[in-house]
């Protein structure tokens, strides 16, 4: 049963591909670390260092960062992944639309 016109599956099956292209390429650059990204990394608060102990809180602050961009790139493949889903569900009316018309 189509849910959606031929057109509308056209346009939601371009924008998943875009979609997919972008977040796969975003999830890649997070996992990389990449610098140009940091902005985009949620803050996090981590207590002024006392004293000595300096490379402590250093240590804390990077394994902190490195979890938000790893958090970052696993959002980021989830949501390339249900972009797929519905490249699929749009694909699948595209189809359906093709099939009725022969």
């Amino acid at each position: 049963m189509a849910i959606c016109g031929p057109k509308l599956s056209i346009c939601c099956s371009i924008i998943s591909v875009w979609g997919i292209v972008q977040l796969v390429i975003m999830g890649g650059l997070f996992w990389a670390k990449s610098a140009a990204l940091v902005d985009d990394i949620p803050e996090f608060e981590i207590e002024s260092p006392e004293g000595d102990k300096y490379d402590e809180w250093h240590k804390k602050y990077f394994e902190k960062m490195e979890a938000a961009y790893d958090s970052n790139a696993s959002n980021c493949w989830i949501c390339a992944g249900l972009y797929v889903v519905s490249l699929l569900f749009s694909l699948s009316q595209l189809y359906l639309h093709k099939r009725r018309q022969s």
